[in-house]
């Protein structure tokens, strides 16, 4: 897959029939946080379907 991360993983779970996904969470420092955001963070919000964030 080629791509921006999070638009990946939505499309892939919109493709598969799944409940819900789980992604990890690195811990990013305050500032990469504002400045980038995460993965995981925009997965969450951005997504119709359940997910969990994990340490």
């Amino acid at each position: 897959m080629l791509g921006e991360a999070t638009g990946q993983i939505i499309a892939l779970t919109e493709r598969i029939d799944w409940s819900g996904t789980v992604t990890g969470s690195r811990g990013p420092g305050v500032t990469e946080s504002l400045l980038l955001g995460s993965v995981s963070d925009k997965r969450m919000h951005l997504s119709p379907h359940p997910g969990m964030v994990v340490p």
